[in-house]
């Protein structure tokens, strides 16, 4: 018997390239450096260009739209909104001015200990208070991404997870033998 990546491995390949685009993503996030903005971008709209390639694959490789607009009917009314979004913000990337995101900058305080972890060079560029244990406490200006789905401001990194899990949904849903 045929593995699941055998019996649609181009499909697969794209959802990988998927997922490697959204593990950059949630290092940048992590990192949450402001320098790193314009880099998001750049991951973000290799994400939305690999996450949407999923289905056109899917369906190249002998599914029928059938298969994804039956399963797209059965998600919840949210994942549905959130695939019309990725779809939009995937064409507003590539065909328009780039994906809409808002970005927020929030205050956040990190601690570091000089004897336990390397001191990050963007300290450099914020507000450094010293702790009497020793601790440095670095105050920074870190933006938060959002995207907008209906009224609701969603973080991107949360969308674009919420997105993967989707999409390895719809693939075992589309593998599974036809009766």
């Amino acid at each position: 018997m045929a593995s699941k990546a055998e019996k649609l491995p181009q499909t697969h390949r794209k959802l990988g390239e998927t997922r490697f685009f959204l593990n950059r993503l949630c290092e940048l996030d992590r990192q949450a450096a402001e320098k790193d903005l314009e880099v998001f971008g750049y991951y973000l709209s290799a994400f939305l260009a690999a996450a949407l390639s999923v289905v056109d694959v899917l369906i190249d490789e002998g599914k029928s739209s059938d298969c994804f607009k039956k399963w797209r009917a059965s998600l919840p009314e949210d994942d549905q909104d959130l695939f019309k979004v990725m779809k939009e913000q995937r064409r507003s990337e590539i065909h328009h001015k780039g994906a809409k995101v808002r970005v927020v900058n929030k205050t956040k305080r990190k601690y570091y200990h000089p004897s336990v972890h390397a001191l990050p060079m963007s300290m450099l560029f914020s507000d450094v208070k010293f702790d009497p244990d020793g601790a440095i406490c670095v105050v920074m200006q870190l933006p938060e991404r959002y995207f907008q789905i209906k009224e609701k401001h969603l973080k991107v990194i949360d969308v674009c997870r919420r997105h993967v899990e989707l999409l390895e949904d719809l693939l075992k849903n589309c593998e599974k033998p036809t009766k």
